[in-house]
């Protein structure tokens, strides 16, 4: 017999109140060891052994030639990428998706609660139920609840092939899917999904684990596309074991202040297609509205002022400009230490940049506070706009405002060097193709012949050249 914390995963041999690992009480859950006495028989059939001991059949296995011309649902596939997809009529989602949903994909969808995961579902459910089964199951929800929310988004205009259920024991809906054949199953959460095989509460680590294995086991199995919602903790991490992010083919989160209109659909995961894919999104009346172009949410209108300088990101297989928003104030009598302060970014990130910036660009900046954001709630861990926080601080510090039709990316190091990065040359050509009067990049780009030299693009080798 053993325990596991069901916060960090620790294991022990005996029940505590308290996890000597992560310090979290009441968290340890009995989970019981594998059964010893199984043997695999080389007939298939076998009913046991003198022993008395359990007997399993032999695998199955199947030639590759035959998968090669079928799907899992046995019908021919003739597509660019291989994959029997499936139009979702939301185009930001299809492209985080990688073009559409697979047959047989199962989709973990996580983000805060009151973000718009169920909103986004809810839509999905409704353009698919148009001309397909929709099974949408609900374990949070009451029927009217769900009901309400279709009514809100799309009034009388519903689609006639989406059916709700409440239930919350998955072995049961395992039979519904086997009965109903649906072409999309929606479920919402796994923390409330039940499994008969497991003996924890709902939403603990041995059920979220369970639980969880079946559905994945049952979109395989039925080759039905499935979304499980995850719900996260209050770190913002997906609460439950890291497990459940293995099992699935794609896990996409939504993220974004629930103060501000715009959602942000991003992918850390996908069998089917490249991860670091971003969908952007609009929070309305109607439910979220596509954002076609996604730099005018994250750019302001007119002139910058002192301390705002925009730069680009490559995020899949788009370019997005961002803005950098950058305030220097001197730290005022009687504070015992400097404050650095950043959102979009990490905060170790912007000490880096300030220690660079301080030793190798000359700037003096030990008894300044320095407030970091990034425009429009986005959250960026991209290397390439390191050139560009070192610029804004800099604007900031000496309160000179810089030219809003320039752009700088490029990476810094430690010793001040501008570095290049992967994706440098499509973030250039793109800013070019906009009109941006000056692109400034890494001057290794100039030397290797990477781009074209002219009088819109301007090398920096150090941050000292800014």
């Amino acid at each position: 017999m053993q325990y596991i914390c069901t916060n960090c995963e620790y294991h022990a041999l005996q029940w505590s109140g308290r996890c000597p690992n992560c310090g979290e009480w009441g968290t340890y859950e009995e989970m019981k060891d594998a059964d010893p006495k199984v043997s695999v028989s080389k007939g298939v059939g076998t009913k046991g052994n003198l022993l008395g001991e359990n007997v399993v059949e032999s695998a199955e296995s199947v030639n590759l030639s035959e998968l090669m011309v079928s799907d899992a649902g046995g019908r021919d596939t003739d597509f660019a990428d291989g994959y029997d997809r499936i139009d979702s009529g939301i185009g930001e989602l299809n492209r985080v998706l990688g073009g559409g949903i697979v047959q047989g994909e199962a989709v973990l969808i996580s983000g805060e609660p009151g973000i718009g995961k169920s909103t986004l579902l809810t839509q999905l459910a409704s353009n698919i139920g148009r001309d397909g089964d929709v099974l949408y199951v609900s374990g949070e929800e009451s029927l009217s609840q769900v009901a309400s929310r279709f009514k809100r988004l799309f009034g009388k205009s519903q689609p006639a092939r989406v059916k709700i259920s409440t239930e919350q024991v998955v072995e049961k809906v395992g039979k519904l899917i086997d009965d109903m054949k649906p072409d999309l199953v929606i479920i919402d959460s796994i923390q409330t999904a039940l499994s008969l095989q497991s003996r924890g509460v709902a939403g603990s680590l041995s059920q979220v684990r369970t639980a969880g294995g079946k559905l994945v086991q049952y979109a395989k199995r039925f080759g039905v596309p499935m979304f499980i919602v995850g719900q996260v903790n209050k770190e913002g991490v997906l609460a439950g074991p890291k497990i459940l992010e293995h099992s699935v083919d794609c896990v996409i989160h939504l993220e974004g202040d629930q103060h501000r209109f715009y959602r942000i659909l991003r992918s850390s995961k996908n069998r089917y297609g490249p991860t670091g894919e971003i969908g952007v999104f609009e929070m309305g009346q109607q439910g979220l509205q596509e954002v076609a172009n996604p730099s005018q949410v994250f750019l302001s209108d007119g002139a910058y002022e002192a301390g705002t300088v925009l730069s680009g990101i490559v995020q899949g297989s788009r370019v997005v400009f961002v803005e950098v928003q950058a305030l220097v104030v001197e730290r005022q009598d009687g504070e015992a230490y400097v404050r650095r302060v950043a959102q979009g970014i990490k905060r170790s990130r912007l000490e880096v940049l300030t220690a660079v910036l301080t030793k190798r660009g000359g700037l003096r900046l030990w008894d300044k506070d320095i407030f970091v954001n990034i425009a429009g709630g986005l959250v960026v861990d991209d290397p390439s706009m390191d050139l560009a926080i070192c610029m804004a601080i800099k604007s900031a510090v000496e309160d000179k405002p810089v030219p809003a039709e320039n752009v700088y990316i490029g990476e810094v190091g430690l010793t001040g060097v501008v570095k290049n990065f992967p994706g440098a040359v499509r973030i250039v050509k793109e800013a070019v193709r906009l009109g941006y009067k000056k692109v400034f990049m890494p001057k290794t780009i100039f030397d290797r012949g990477g781009v074209r030299r002219s009088a819109k693009k301007v090398g920096v080798g150090h941050v000292r050249d800014l």
